[in-house]
């Protein structure tokens, strides 16, 4: 026969990728614990401190079969770092570029964070790391990349031309600039502003 079963969820996801259940249920039963695809190592699951002894699989359920008590406490850990993408090379425009993902969001950058540079200027280093920030302030709340990239030098003879003779010359060296993204689903909420999510990085040829 059917039953109620009561369960209470905390947790800051998708920002965050620590999840609490509490059982406010005794007895015997099934819970099923979804790991979400895009988390495809590190997830760990532990019911009142022990860990699980099965495989976790991303993708899949995490069956969890026991006899309950009232109180009982079931958390789940997700690791989120921050995740560079390539695209497919047989994508031409976005050869040379990467984009960038948190758990399961994926963030883009706006010029209206990098007002003394042009984003189709911005070139990522891959070596340097992100900082993670919750900026619960910020477009609603939500978790904001920091890191650091460069500045291509502005070349002012492309400013009025479409197509110039080749000339080889040496590359300019870039200068360094601090690095803001956002999640992609909450731009151009603050006006009118240019919006990139695959950014060349520096080893780049394009």
């Amino acid at each position: 026969g059917q039953r109620i079963v009561r369960l209470t969820q905390r947790t800051l996801y998708p920002w965050d990728g620590a999840v609490e259940i509490s059982v406010a249920t005794s007895g015997a039963f099934t819970l099923r614990v979804r790991i979400p695809g895009w988390c495809n190592s590190g997830a760990s699951i532990s019911v009142n401190g022990d860990p699980l002894s099965q495989p976790i699989v991303s993708g899949d359920y995490a069956t969890i079969e026991r006899l309950w008590h009232e109180g009982d406490i079931v958390q789940v850990v997700l690791p989120m770092p921050v995740r560079q993408w390539e695209s497919h090379p047989h994508v031409h425009e976005n050869a040379g570029r990467i984009a960038l993902s948190r758990g399961p969001v994926l963030y883009c950058v706006e010029s209206i964070d990098h007002q003394n540079t042009g984003i189709e200027d911005l070139v990522i280093d891959k070596q340097t790391p992100f900082d993670a920030v919750y900026e619960p302030n910020t477009l609603g709340g939500v978790v904001i990349l920091h890191g650091a990239a460069q500045s291509k030098r502005h070349d002012e003879k492309w400013d009025a031309a479409l197509y110039q003779p080749f000339a080889q010359q040496p590359k300019d060296h870039a200068a360094p600039v601090a690095l803001t993204a956002i999640p992609y689903f909450v731009w151009q909420n603050r006006g009118a502003s240019k919006m990139a999510v695959w950014l060349p990085h520096e080893h780049a040829s394009c």
